[in-house]
């Protein structure tokens, strides 16, 4: 079991630099947090492609995944538990995290999303993001191992985390 387990979506980063006025011709609000299910988002992925053409590869995962990274090169053996899809960005995290040696505690899901997001910056610094869950919008109790999760000896748990009324015998996580 690993020694240190995080409660955390897994979702790719994009940073991009996109100008104030170019946002706004996309739709968005600078400087805003934009949250958008899947077809939406996969929407604005198309624009931002036609927009910069090539999107770079995702990196990060979030802070706690980037935590996770830290740790595991540490030597601390590590875990998520967290829901991504079989799909290019999920692809991209079974690499990175087998990389690091951090072990993702829920299966890869067939015919489902990664979550991912947007990281829209000005080059004066002003930052819009632009979000979707993805399949971790289906994160519940059964994704969880209460056993392995008594046994961490260090559980992180990302507070924008979306999960439902998460509760293990009788007691809210």
């Amino acid at each position: 079991m690993p020694e240190v387990l995080a409660l955390a979506p897994v979702t790719g980063g994009m940073n991009l630099i996109v100008q104030e006025t170019e946002q706004i011709k996309l739709g968005l609000t600078p400087g805003a947090f934009h949250l958008f299910e899947q077809e939406e988002m996969e929407i604005y992925k198309n624009r931002l492609l036609d927009l910069v053409g090539e999107l770079p590869s995702p990196g990060g995962g979030g802070s706690v995944a980037n935590t996770l990274e830290l740790l595991a090169r540490l030597g601390l053996s590590c875990g998520v538990f967290g829901l991504a899809g079989k799909d290019d960005y999920g692809r991209i995290f079974a690499s990175r995290f087998q990389r690091y040696s951090i072990r993702m505690m829920n299966d890869f899901i067939s015919d489902a999303r990664t979550g991912y997001d947007f990281y829209l910056e000005t080059k004066e610094g002003l930052r819009t993001i632009l979000y979707s869950h993805g399949v971790n919008a289906c994160f519940g109790p059964e994704h969880l191992d209460g056993e392995a999760i008594q046994k961490a000896k260090l559980l992180i748990v990302d507070g924008g985390f979306c999960l439902r009324r998460v509760s293990m015998q009788g007691r809210l996580l």
